[in-house]
């Protein structure tokens, strides 16, 4: 007999629980209405995700979602994930609720009608209707003839871009060569060996906070400098690291992974980080130090010090000592934590 989740009080009903037995496939769940992953899975799937330069993309949030699978256990998500997909050469987003073990991931029929995914049966090929022409496309098949989407593959690893960028410089530098002589190139002469000079003090430098990095260069270091940036060809601008501590709904994240160039990283209770536990906030201060980000965006709960807990102060004369004591445990933990990372980024 089929159970209705919503009638037994559960969120969603997982009736596929097959594994497709590699890391970064999952199964289409055309049953499913939520995409659900467990823990151990994701875990053993971070080698491939830092591997592929992917893991500083991952955003973590918030879950209370409870899932029934169809051997009728149930397991409660307390977080997800939302991480990059490349489906059949097309890249999309996927969020993910994750539960604890090792469930595979199940990819739900709403997901997959966001991604404009049309399956047929008969052939398994799908087909994606936001193409300007869409075709159907052979699809991998399980054992048991489920769809299997392969969403990790179609990144290119960080080993494999690198060989391509430097087989992509070497073809460049023989298009240079074969052709008629350029003045600027050398047999290991003077000007080289002053750009190689400039690059690594361009390098190794490291402006100091207190002023003093200009005396510790002299001006024809900072000549050789000026010239070869003048004639080095543009280089691609550095990404900015930003963190969000102290996590609600995760809007100020969402926000700034629409820029390209930006990485986020989250500190909350979502992801471990209870920062009442002041061994949680020395390590968080150690890697501040470690890190270094950009920018830090931090918003302690405010709680008790908002107007509503004022009023209770002065209705209830029980509540005044209790409120007193969170507030001096939290002023030793969240804002001292805060004032501290404030304190680093000057």
């Amino acid at each position: 007999v089929a159970i209705d989740a919503e009638d037994e009080g559960y969120d969603d009903e997982v009736l596929i629980s097959e594994d497709p037995g590699q890391v970064g496939k999952g199964v289409g769940d055309s049953g499913a209405t939520q995409p659900v992953m467990g823990e151990q899975t994701l875990e053993s799937w971070l080698p491939v995700l830092r591997q592929k330069g992917l893991d500083k993309e991952l955003v973590f949030s918030a879950s209370d979602r409870r899932f029934k699978f169809g051997d009728g256990g149930i397991l409660k998500a307390r977080r997800m994930v939302k991480m990059p997909a490349m489906v059949h050469k097309r890249r999309k987003v996927l969020t993910i609720h994750l539960v604890p073990g090792k469930t595979p991931l199940l990819i739900a029929r709403p997901t997959l009608g966001e991604w404009g995914v049309v399956k047929n049966f008969r052939d398994h090929t799908v087909m994606f209707v936001d193409d300007a022409v869409p075709n159907w496309e052979p699809a991998e098949k399980s054992a048991k003839g489920h769809f299997i989407f392969d969403i990790l593959s179609g990144f290119p690893d960080k080993v494999e871009e690198a060989l391509a960028n430097e087989t992509g410089d070497e073809e460049e530098s023989d298009e240079d060569t074969d052709g008629s002589s350029n003045s600027s190139q050398s047999d290991g002469g003077e000007d080289d060996e002053e750009d190689g000079e400039a690059l690594y003090l361009l390098s190794s430098y490291q402006p100091d906070l207190e002023g003093k990095a200009d005396s510790e260069m002299t001006t024809e270091q900072l000549e050789l400098v000026f010239e070869a940036t003048t004639r080095q060809p543009t280089r691609p601008r550095r990404r900015i690291v930003v963190w969000e501590v102290f996590i609600d709904e995760g809007n100020l994240s969402k926000a700034l992974l629409a820029h390209d160039d930006v990485d986020v990283y989250q500190f909350s209770l979502q992801n471990q980080w209870d920062f009442r536990e002041p061994r949680l906030c020395e390590e968080f201060l150690d890697l501040i130090e470690k890190e270094k980000p950009d920018h830090i965006h931090l918003a302690p709960p405010c709680r008790r010090w908002s107007r509503m807990s004022h009023i209770n102060r002065e209705l209830w004369p029980s509540f005044d000592a209790s409120i007193d004591d969170i507030r001096r445990d939290e002023e030793n933990t969240f804002l001292w934590v805060s004032r501290a990372a404030f304190e680093k980024q000057q």
